[in-house]
């Protein structure tokens, strides 16, 4: 019997080419401590994995490899969309915890269905207004995780496979360094020239 994803009519939140965000760490902390449940663990894995909000939705406890470290998405509208995920300590410990407490095998549903939640916006809305954070939409935490992903010395190939794309194309849309992150790279390369220089020098005053 072949497993129908319970979400694929479902648009959580859609993929568009228009604006960008990428989240701040003290944003993400702001946002966190004012969302509830299960907006907390939603946002928090997806920042954590770069999944899809429905992906995140679908997850299923036969998914769930702890043991070695991954999760496995079974479905999507490409063969790179069905992947292996590396999971953080944090996500770990939040479907570990869901894994535990879920009667009906998927990790996020509701309560008066059992099937998969299909919607967080009007909880992510109070969220947003509550914490004083700007605007910006679930779908960008999977921005934000391709972001930090590269700044912390990621790279595209890896990241693709993470992300689920099909080109390195689509993976680019999503990346977007900080200013910060980009004032660094000029020091550390202007660092490594000034090396390169030292080195010179000291090899000509041998000769």
């Amino acid at each position: 019997m072949l497993w129908a994803n319970p979400v694929s009519r479902v648009k959580l939140l859609k993929e568009d080419s228009g604006h960008l965000r990428v989240v701040s760490y003290e944003e993400e902390k702001r946002y966190l401590a004012e969302a509830s449940q299960p907006l907390i663990d939603f946002a928090s894995v997806m920042i954590d994995t770069g999944m899809r909000p429905a992906e995140v939705a679908a997850i299923h406890k036969k998914d769930l490899f702890f043991d070695q470290g991954y999760l496995y998405i079974p479905e999507g509208k490409t063969q790179a969309a069905k992947r292996r995920i590396p999971l953080t300590t944090r996500a770990t410990e939040i479907l570990t915890r869901r894994a535990e407490a879920t009667q009906i095998g998927y990790l996020f549903a509701t309560d008066e269905t059992n099937a998969p939640i299909t919607t967080l916006k009007t909880g992510h809305g109070a969220t947003i207004r509550r914490s004083g954070v700007a605007h910006f939409r679930l779908y960008d935490l999977r921005h934000t995780f391709a972001t930090r992903f590269l700044e912390s010395g990621g790279d595209l190939v890896t990241l693709q496979a993470i992300l689920g794309h099909s080109s390195i194309h689509m993976v680019t849309r999503y990346a977007h360094p900080t200013d910060v992150h980009k004032f660094d790279a000029i020091r550390r390369m202007e660092a490594t020239h000034a090396r390169a220089g030292e080195k010179v020098a000291a090899k000509a005053e041998g000769s």
